[in-house]
């Protein structure tokens, strides 16, 4: 990865780039959104719907052109996403404190707090100085079965607290480079090369899935599952009772995991001097830990044990001698 590029945001500019033909097609397409938008939001607001109750029947109207804005992105995502609620309040669908009141759920800022954690990591390089330390490990050496379940624990262990996405792309040219070293000896059966490379690329891409069963940040859908809950069934989850559940869950699938790619893919695979030597010359160019990268890792543990008396708090609150008039109650 270039070193100039500092951001997640400046890493999909770099690679992001479009033919002319492309370009021509993204520009028509959202030329065209600009049009189709309004003109479904028209049609569906004339179109006759005697079941529907008024303000259901703009509320469909609003809902179509917004999916047409989101899928020809005529509009910003975001711009998209505000319009929505700005829309219902204009043609009285609902109040502005109803509309509105979901951008104020604690669950948005869990989603805000968990994303700036993620973006500090990546920026400061925190999370491939996780990854090289796991993977030039005595522990590992040259076996490549040992490698292989270690990649995959390091993809699972960072997508607990960052994107499953972003974990995925962070350890995709890390496994690139070790698979290409181990390609480039003589002695490499071939065969046995495809099956560990392919079983390199996958280990990533599960183990990343499964991490972001363990924490309520994991992954978005947890957080929303997790709002629905409380909104619809009155179920407060906390951090750590969702972990009590997602994080055995995620060990025991994530054991099934290493032991059926070990099998399938490593079985008679040495990894070459190189290979090994590549990784920790990749762990020794981040240079001792920076300023950057220790003040985040404190954020983590604080942001982690303010969960944990968080959940702690909660538990003592439930206790039937607590003072109810301390509680507010």
């Amino acid at each position: 990865m270039d070193p100039l590029i500092r951001t997640r945001h400046q890493a999909v500019e770099a690679v992001e780039s479009y033919s002319p033909a492309e370009q021509q097609f993204n520009q028509r397409r959202k030329t065209a959104g600009m049009v189709l938008g309004p003109l479904t939001f028209l049609v569906i607001l004339m179109l006759p719907m005697g079941s529907l109750a008024p303000p259901a029947h703009r509320l469909a109207a609003i809902i179509g052109c917004v999916v047409v804005f989101w899928i020809t992105e005529a509009l910003p995502l975001a711009v998209t996403a505000l319009l929505g609620p700005l829309l219902a309040i204009i043609l009285q669908v609902a109040p502005a404190a109803k509309a509105l009141a979901s951008f104020g759920d604690p669950i948005i800022f869990l989603f805000i707090g968990s994303f700036i954690l993620a973006e500090s990591m990546y920026v400061h390089g925190l999370d491939r100085r996780l990854a090289y330390s796991a993977l030039s490990s005595h522990f590992v050496g040259r076996s490549a079965g040992r490698l292989l379940v270690m990649f995959g624990a390091v993809s699972t262990a960072i997508s607990m607290w960052i994107s499953n996405t972003a974990t995925a792309a962070m350890m995709f040219p890390i496994g690139v480079s070790v698979v290409t070293h181990l390609a480039a000896q003589p002695d490499t059966d071939p065969k046995s090369f495809r099956r560990f490379a392919t079983t390199m690329m996958l280990i990533s891409a599960f183990g990343a899935s499964l991490g972001g069963l363990a924490t309520p940040i994991g992954t978005p859908p947890n957080l929303i599952g997790i709002g629905m809950l409380r909104s619809l069934a009155g179920v407060q989850i906390s951090f750590f009772r969702w972990m009590m559940v997602g994080l055995p869950l995620s060990i025991i699938l994530f054991t099934l995991l290493a032991v059926f790619f070990w099998w399938v893919g490593a079985r008679g695979v040495r990894l070459s001097d190189a290979s090994v030597r590549e990784v920790r010359e990749r762990l020794d160019s981040l240079g001792p830990l920076s300023r950057g990268e220790r003040n985040v890792l404190i954020a983590f543990l604080v942001t982690v044990l303010c969960s944990a008396a968080d959940w702690r708090w909660a538990r003592w609150h439930s206790r039937p001698g607590w003072p109810r008039r301390w509680a507010g109650a």
